[in-house]
């Protein structure tokens, strides 16, 4: 019970990382590039925490693979994710995320010999007609808006990254995979200075992120809070549980959303409508459903 506990303490932790996201991108920098270099420089803060925890072994030529497809995936996929966030509800743009689900369940088959139910299947099932079903632009047509497909993108990148995580917290402690992946993500981020136009939008908002830069830092320690016990989690219970668990998120990112909309107005992008905010609870109950089949 207590990695079931620990796995869900992840997707309300990064549901708030989402809503701290959605601001950047809508209200502060317009410039994914920019948004995401400033997201990473602020990774550097954090890695001396983790000497607290322990210190970061040595990795062989085999693991280095891996390491690099978990941070590359960390960083590159926020390129398709800023960009659904600025044309949908941050709570559905969260839910998109359990797209990823599609994926997982036959690359841990193949990669890490995990083996689930028919029920645990047809639960993650029911998770992804959920998450295309939020994303219908009109009940009685069947068309997607443009974000699910961006985060179709992002799905497939978290999707590798999942399996790879699994394989390093297999292999690694989890002080050693999460210092390799902050140190290669930051550096990979770095690469955005050495073009023209990205090095220009990223000067350009500096001034803006040194005025909000409690909000990155707090965002940073939020969402490494969230990938803790996640790893613990994934550690213990196999990945397409955890996974499933993970798609609980959206619901966390409503609720919060609807609190913070009380306090900070439409700082958010979320639609509280009543029968946008049916829809949602409807869709993401089933999600909800979904994951109750996984853990069978």
């Amino acid at each position: 019970m207590f990695a079931v506990f620990m796995a869900f303490l992840a997707p309300i932790l990064h549901s708030f990382c989402n809503l701290l996201d959605s601001h950047f991108a809508n209200n502060l920098i317009k410039s994914n590039s920019a948004v995401i270099f400033y997201n990473s420089l602020t990774n550097v803060l954090v890695i001396p925490v983790l000497f607290l925890f322990g210190v970061p072994q040595a990795i062989t030529w085999e693991q280095l693979p891996f390491l690099v497809i978990i941070a590359a995936t960390e960083t590159f996929y926020l390129l398709p994710y800023y960009h659904a966030l600025r044309r949908i509800d941050t709570s559905v743009t969260s839910a998109l995320f359990s797209l990823s689900g599609v994926l997982i369940p036959i690359m841990a088959w193949f990669l890490v010999d995990e083996k689930l139910s028919a029920m645990q299947y047809f639960g993650f099932g029911v998770i992804i007609a959920a998450s295309i079903a939020l994303n219908l632009e009109h009940p009685r047509k069947i068309r997607l808006n443009s974000a699910f497909f961006l985060m179709s993108a992002v799905a497939v990148m978290l999707a590798f990254q999942a399996v790879c995580y699994k394989y390093a917290v297999d292999n690694l402690d989890w002080v050693t995979a999460v210092f390799y992946t902050l140190v290669l993500s930051t550096l990979m981020s770095c690469a955005f200075l050495l073009f023209g136009k990205t090095r220009q939008d990223i000067v350009s908002a500096f001034p803006t992120y040194r005025r909000n830069f409690h909000y990155f830092l707090l965002n940073e320690i939020v969402y490494q809070g969230g990938e803790l016990p996640s790893l613990f989690a994934l550690s213990v219970l196999p990945v397409v549980a955890v996974e499933g668990i993970g798609a609980t998120q959206p619901i966390f990112v409503l609720l919060f959303g609807m609190a913070l909309h009380r306090v900070y107005g439409k700082r958010f992008k979320e639609n509280f409508h009543a029968e946008h905010i049916y829809k949602k609870l409807l869709c993401f109950g089933l999600i909800a459903l979904g994951v109750i089949l996984i853990l069978r």
